[in-house]
């Protein structure tokens, strides 16, 4: 009889701690199962800004242009102004991003060699933005862009 007694009280224990191993096991791998897929469960909100009107644009030629955007920094925002550049061929428009690939300072363009510049580290990218010389790793971001009421448009995040 307190054979039996002692053998139930070891196995309510063992039950008790494998349950505690349970919950702590829970609480520690929901919250990072949570946090390593939330990336792909939330979609990246775009802002949508205006940009130039088609009129100010050049065909043919690459545009520097100054747009104003909204960093956000925890609960709020901070204004800020973002450099773009913008090249037209007819109506077809191709916007890069002027951040450097390499370690993120911003690039000029020189429309005497076709080509963007960053004057930190000797970065070179051709006009269609490919990194063709120093050590930018990829070529410059293309920036997603549309016509709205005769008014570039460009997406922000």
């Amino acid at each position: 009889m307190a054979n039996q007694a002692e053998h139930s009280r070891r196995s309510f224990l063992k039950r008790v701690v494998e349950f505690s191993y349970g919950i702590v096991g829970l609480l520690v791998g929901v919250p990072a199962i949570v946090t390593a897929l939330a990336p792909v469960a939330t979609r990246r909100k775009y802002t949508w800004i205006a940009v130039a009107k088609l009129t100010d644009l050049p065909d043919g030629q690459t545009t520097r242009v100054v747009i104003a955007d909204k960093n956000p920094q925890g609960w709020y925002t901070v204004p800020r102004e973002k450099v773009i550049f913008v090249k037209r061929n007819g109506n077809r428009f191709t916007v890069f991003s002027s951040t450097c690939s390499h370690l993120g300072c911003n690039v000029n363009w020189y429309p005497a060699i076709s080509e963007f510049i960053c004057p930190c580290h000797g970065g070179v990218y051709n006009a269609d933005g490919k990194n063709i010389a120093g050590p930018p790793p990829h070529p410059l971001t293309k920036l997603q862009n549309r016509i709205k009421n005769n008014t570039l448009m460009v997406a922000v995040s």
